[in-house]
């Protein structure tokens, strides 16, 4: 039976990882991880120069030697990226001896969850995903949608926010047809222009003016 990959977002800040491999797959993984400030710990026998640097910076912790049983243990995620079958067989059954979620690069069988292609802007994060199945279409997505996103995107996100906070908190609209009413009125309201003739404060200023 296909697997079906139930989409969620978890915090992962300060959270143990593992990451096993030090490969450019393995290095991509982890600058995954760090874009969520994950703490990362790297086990591997070689490693590429670049996550070499990472970890002379303190940035990862590097564990220089093979897996081993029950490495799996403390963390809550593992990344497999070893391009070795056996030594990924080997850590799909650790980690399910240990309850420890396992992503394998490339190996779809021995993954408890996967990783979606993602578009980040400050707090907004756009998911995207084929359940594994096709890579290459979820990246022509991630390009499609990345080059119709508005220009001053995180500002905008930022506006949101702010705007969605003083809604929140103003008893003039405690009822859904007057909110509906504001809400629409920001999304009508052309931010890119905005933020364009008088800058980020300016547009902040007009979005107060819209209560």
């Amino acid at each position: 039976m296909k697997k079906k990959y139930f989409p969620i977002y978890v915090d992962i800040f300060a959270k143990p990882v593992l990451v096993v491999g030090a490969g450019k797959i393995a290095y991509r993984k982890i600058l995954y991880l760090l874009d969520f400030d994950a703490e990362i710990d790297c086990i591997a026998p070689a490693v590429i120069p670049e996550i070499r640097e990472l970890a002379d910076n303190s940035v990862i912790r590097l564990i220089q030697r093979e897996y081993r049983k029950n490495d799996s243990a403390k963390y809550d995620f593992v990344f497999a990226a070893t391009n070795s079958p056996e030594t990924d067989k080997f850590i799909y059954e650790d980690c399910q001896e240990n309850g420890t979620l396992l992503n394998v690069a490339d190996v779809p069988a021995f993954c408890t969850f996967i990783l979606s292609s993602y578009i980040k802007k400050g707090d907004i994060t756009i998911n995207i995903s084929s359940g594994g199945t096709a890579p290459f279409f979820v990246k022509h997505l991630k390009d499609t949608i990345s080059d119709c996103l508005p220009e001053h995107f995180e500002d905008i996100a930022l506006l949101a926010a702010e705007f969605r906070k003083r809604l929140v908190d103003d008893p003039r609209y405690n009822d859904e047809k007057s909110r509906n009413e504001l809400l629409d009125s920001f999304l009508k309201t052309d931010w890119t222009s905005e933020i364009n003739k008088k800058d980020y404060n300016g547009a902040f200023d007009k979005m107060i003016k819209l209560f």
